[in-house]
C-alpha cells in the first residue's frame, strides 16, 4: 500500500516541482504559466491518488478517488480545445460536446452507478466501479482516439515546421501516457487484470516530454521555406528568378526549359502529379524522393555545383564573401542557418529575400535565439539538431573570433568537428567564415587542415 501511494504522491511532486521551477525561470511567459497550470492538475490527481492509499477508512477513500478523477476527466476537454485551437476554430461542436461530456462525468461521481465504494485490498483502497463504468470507459477511449486522429489531420495539413513539431510532441505525449494511464484506469478493473489505479504516476511523462520540448530546448530552430516569387522558380524551391545564372542565360528553369530535360527530374514529375512544388508540401522535409533526387537538376549551372556533405572555410576580413555563397545557396533551395555576432536587424538590414533563422552570439537576453557565448553545448545541439532535420541544409557559421575570448580554441574546434561529422552525414554544407588576422600560424594551420576551401570552380556573382 505505501509503495503505490508513495509512487503517486512522488509523482505529484515532480509534477508540480516542475512546474514551479519552470514558472519562476520565466514568469511572463504564457507557455511557463500554462505548464504551470498544467502540473498542478496533475498534482491533485496524483495526490489525490496517494491519499486514496493512505485513506485511514473506506468513506475518505471514497472522497479522494472521486476527487482523483476529476483531472482525468478534463483530459478530454484540454485534448480537444487543442484540436479546436490548432484548427483554428474548427471541430467547434466538438468542442462543446467534450465540454458537455465533462461536466457530465462529473455529475456521475454523485451517484453509486459509476463507483459503488472502495475496498481494501492489497494496493491500498481501491474502487469498486458501478454498471455505468464500461459505458464510460468506452467513450472516455473512443473520445480521446477522435480528438487524436483530428489533432493528426490538422498537422497534415500544417506547412511550418515548428508548428509541426509541437503537434507532433502533443500526439506523441498523448498517446504514449494515455496508453499507460488507460492500462491502470480503465482496462484493468474492465478486464478483472487487478492492477492499481495510479494512472497518474505515467502523468510525468507528460511532463518529462512538454519540458524538454517547449522549455529545456526551446532555442531548437525550425526551417524557413522559401516562397516562390516567381512562375519561373524552380518546383523544387529554387529560386530562379533572382539568380544570376537564370538572367545571364547560363541556365533555365523548368518551367522554361525543354521538356526532354524536365522528364529528367523526378522532382518535377513529382510535383507536376501532385500539382504543387516542393515548397508548399507538407511533406517535404521527410519526402525520399526530395532527399534522393534534390541535386540532380538536369538545368544546374556547372559553375554552381558545390558538394554537400563537407565543412568548408571561407577567410574574409568582413564577412561579405562567406554571405554572398550562403544567399546564394539559399537561391539554390537549401535551407539557411546563420550563427553570427551581428545582431539580427544589421544582418539582414539589405536582405531582400525571406530571412532565414539566425543565432545571435551575445550575452544578452534580446530574441529567443539569442546564445551565450559560454554555452557552446546548447549551441552545438541546435545546428547538429537542425542539420539532423532538414535535408540539403546550408549553416553561416561567423563570430568564432568572439568564441574564442570565452572560451578554448581547442573547445571551439571540438564544436567544429561535432558539426562536421553531422554535416558529413546528412550531406549538408557548412561554412565557416572567419578573419585570419584573428588567429596565429598553428591556430589557422589547424583550420585549414580540418576545412576545405570553396572550389575554385564555384562562381557567385555581384
Amino acid at each position: 500500500m505505501e509503495v503505490y501511494g508513495t509512487t503517486a504522491l512522488l509523482a505529484a511532486l515532480f509534477n508540480i516541482t516542475v512546474g514551479m521551477w519552470i514558472f519562476r525561470k520565466n514568469p511572463h511567459s504564457k507557455v511557463a504559466h500554462r505548464f504551470l497550470i498544467a502540473t498542478i492538475l496533475l498534482a491533485v490527481w496524483g495526490a489525490a491518488e496517494a491519499l486514496t492509499k493512505f485513506s485511514p477508512n473506506e468513506q475518505m477513500s471514497l472522497l479522494w478517488v472521486k476527487i482523483s478523477y476529476v483531472p482525468f476527466f478534463i483530459l478530454l476537454a484540454v485534448l480537444y480545445y487543442v484540436v479546436h485551437y490548432a484548427s483554428e476554430g474548427r471541430w467547434r461542436t466538438i468542442y462543446y460536446i467534450s465540454r458537455v461530456l465533462y461536466v457530465a462525468f462529473i455529475m456521475l461521481l454523485f451517484t453509486d452507478s459509476f463507483i459503488q465504494k472502495t475496498s481494501a485490498t492489497p494496493y491500498g483502497y481501491e474502487p469498486v466501479y458501478g454498471w455505468i463504468f464500461p459505458y464510460f470507459a468506452f467513450t472516455h477511449m473512443a473520445m480521446m482516439a477522435l480528438g487524436i486522429s483530428l489533432l493528426y489531420a490538422v498537422r497534415m495539413k500544417w506547412k511550418g515546421l515548428g508548428r509541426i513539431h509541437q503537434i507532433d510532441v502533443m500526439i506523441y505525449t498523448f498517446v504514449i501516457s494515455m496508453v499507460f494511464v488507460y492500462t491502470f484506469e480503465l482496462l484493468s478493473p474492465l478486464f478483472g487484470w487487478g492492477l492499481p489505479k495510479i494512472g497518474s504516476v505515467f502523468s510525468i511523462f507528460i511532463t518529462i516530454v512538454s519540458r524538454r520540448t517547449y522549455i529545456q530546448y526551446s532555442h531548437v530552430i525550425f526551417p524557413t521555406l522559401q516562397k516562390q516569387v516567381s512562375t519561373n522558380d524552380a518546383l523544387c524551391g529554387a529560386l530562379c528568378s533572382v539568380c544570376t545564372s537564370f538572367y545571364a542565360g547560363r541556365c533555365k528553369s523548368c518551367a522554361m526549359g525543354e521538356e526532354k530535360k524536365r522528364e529528367k527530374c523526378t522532382i518535377y514529375l513529382c510535383a507536376k502529379e501532385h500539382a504543387t512544388n516542393c515548397p508548399t508540401c507538407g511533406r517535404m522535409l521527410t519526402c525520399e524522393t526530395y532527399r534522393d533526387h534534390r541535386e540532380e537538376c538536369p538545368f544546374l549551372d556547372p559553375v554552381k555545383v558545390l558538394p554537400s556533405g563537407i565543412s568548408y572555410r571561407i577567410e574574409s576580413v568582413d564577412y561579405t564573401a562567406g554571405r554572398k555563397i550562403f544567399r546564394d545557396r539559399m537561391i539554390r533551395g537549401d535551407f539557411g542557418l546563420v550563427v553570427s555576432r551581428e545582431h539580427p536587424d544589421i544582418f539582414f538590414s539589405t536582405w531582400e529575400m525571406e530571412q532565414p533563422p539566425l543565432i545571435w552570439l551575445s550575452h544578452e537576453e534580446e530574441k529567443r535565439w539569442t546564445i551565450n557565448p559560454t554555452s557552446l553545448a546548447k549551441l552545438t545541439h541546435i545546428i547538429d539538431d537542425f542539420i539532423k532535420k532538414v535535408p540539403f541544409s546550408c549553416v553561416l557559421f561567423e563570430g568564432i573570433e568572439y568564441l574564442v575570448i570565452y572560451n578554448s580554441f581547442d573547445t571551439i574546434m571540438k564544436l567544429v568537428c561535432s558539426v562536421d561529422e553531422e554535416v558529413t552525414q546528412n550531406k549538408c554544407r557548412f561554412i565557416l567564415s572567419y578573419d585570419p588576422r584573428a588567429f596565429d600560424e598553428e591556430k589557422c594551420a589547424i583550420l585549414e587542415r580540418d576545412l576545405r576551401q570553396i572550389p575554385e570552380s564555384y562562381a557567385v556573382d555581384g
